[in-house]
């Protein structure tokens, strides 16, 4: 956990022993026993809730909530709306991980703004005598506060940074200290990229010794596809510590509809001290209009698995910020949506797949016209295509979403839109209803 103590009876260290597997080996990061008696608030290393237990951060970050306060600080700048958090996860008997995250949108700043908080508890750790009578009883619990800010820009590029203080107890003694975390994330037609560092530069105090926390640094990637009844987000990540554990992981989540989504990952110790250390994971989701529900289950490799349990809830719609669709560019910041007009009502059905070639504008024209002369308009849009084929896919399985859709040729592409408003709050309104449904779209300014 922390650091070898003495210690008179051999229960207690037992008990100090299992604290520091647990703490080292459930987290996905699979730690030898020799590391684990290096740094400080090992608790920090366990991933939170049910989508951070079952996959990569790379692919929660596709399908984001207030809990990536926890991971990529970046990941937060997705968030379209104020969002509440709470998880538990339970290993051992009466030891349980709980969290509770909130994060919201800053719309004048353009920023996000998220605030969790997570502890690692434990029952009693009983120490004994030689005629094993109980002579001391103790518990270890890991208290954490984070706070991330982050901004997702207009190209598809988000950053973020945060700052995590860290409460430890062992028995007999506590220690503090504060560490930092950094990120950032690209998302663009369908691919993701993340790359952040978690508790950089933090130390933990114990009766005047320090213990450096164990950094970790994660590269991943991400694609996300849209077709058939839904949409399916696929990743890898690789974490490296400064503890030298080395790991890849996979994973992918499926969402079937805007009810269900199903979430599997495989992780992969390169530097694991036995071939067992190679853990599996699954999840599932459910969803309704504001609420959602998730499950997680982790195996472990030398006790029972994991099992998380996760809520979510958002507040209201859109306040100002578009999630980047992960079939295209970051959706721009834009006005606070108000939701005006349903989807429903705003968007007219397209009867056939045509393509609408996109008239030219001759100079003479162009130099004749005056500003009052041109019209602007928002458009929302799915995917762009470089072939017509694609895009008719991607139409034909957004209307068996009975989400309608036509196709609109620019130069040499094929863009697939959804509906044309003629301001931007119905518009991000039109995104903000798609999204409640498990949709992705952006909004495009477009003069005619």
């Amino acid at each position: 956990m922390i650091r070898r103590k003495r210690v008179g009876s051999t229960g207690q260290l037992a008990g100090i022993v299992i604290l520091c597997v647990v703490c080292g080996l459930s987290t996905g990061v699979r730690a030898s026993v020799e590391d684990a008696g290096t740094y400080g608030a090992a608790f920090l290393r366990v991933p939170v809730g049910a989508a951070g237990m079952s996959v990569p951060d790379v692919v929660a970050g596709m399908d984001p909530d207030a809990s990536l306060v926890f991971s990529n600080p970046a990941s937060t700048g997705d968030l379209r709306s104020p969002q509440l958090f709470l998880t538990r996860a339970s290993w051992l008997e009466e030891l349980t991980l709980s969290a509770a995250s909130f994060g919201t949108p800053i719309p004048r700043l353009g920023l996000v703004w998220s605030l969790g908080s997570r502890i690692l508890h434990s029952g009693d750790i009983q120490g004994f005598d030689a005629e094993q009578n109980v002579v001391e009883s103790d518990s270890y619990y890991g208290l954490s506060f984070s706070s991330t800010i982050s901004r997702r820009f207009h190209s598809g590029i988000a950053v973020g940074g945060g700052i995590t203080y860290s409460r430890e107890h062992l028995p007999g003694e506590t220690g503090d200290g504060t560490s930092f975390s950094f990120g950032a994330s690209y998302a663009r037609s369908g691919h993701r990229f993340d790359i952040f560092a978690e508790n950089v530069g933090g130390t933990l105090e114990f009766a005047g010794y320090e213990y450096p926390i164990e950094s970790r640094y994660v590269a991943g990637y991400g694609y996300s596809i849209i077709g058939g009844p839904g949409r399916l987000d696929l990743g890898t990540q690789v974490v490296v510590s400064n503890s030298e554990v080395r790991q890849v992981e996979f994973g992918g989540a499926y969402r079937f509809n805007r009810f269900m989504t199903v979430r599997a990952g495989y992780n992969y110790a390169m530097n694991a001290a036995t071939e067992n250390a190679m853990p599996l994971s699954a999840g599932l989701g459910f969803h309704h209009g504001n609420f959602s529900f998730d499950y997680a289950y982790t195996s472990q490799e030398y006790f029972s698995g994991t099992h998380t349990f996760s809520v979510g809830f958002a507040f209201g719609r859109s306040t100002g910020r578009s999630s980047p669709t992960l079939r295209q560019e970051a959706a721009p910041v834009g006005a606070s949506t108000t939701g005006e007009k349903p989807v429903e009502t705003a968007l007219a059905p397209a009867p056939a797949l045509v393509a609408a070639p996109r008239q030219e504008v001759t100079p003479a024209a162009k130099a004749s016209m005056t500003p009052a002369a041109s019209k602007t308009s928002y458009v929302v849009l799915g995917g762009v295509h470089s072939r017509m084929e694609s895009a008719e896919s991607e139409v034909r399985a957004l209307r068996l979403l009975k989400v309608s859709a036509t196709i609109d040729k620019t130069g040499d592409q094929y863009r697939v839109v959804v509906g044309r408003f003629g301001t931007r709050q119905e518009a991000e309104a039109a995104v903000g209803s798609y999204a409640d449904r498990g949709h992705r779209f952006r909004v495009l300014t477009q003069r005619d």
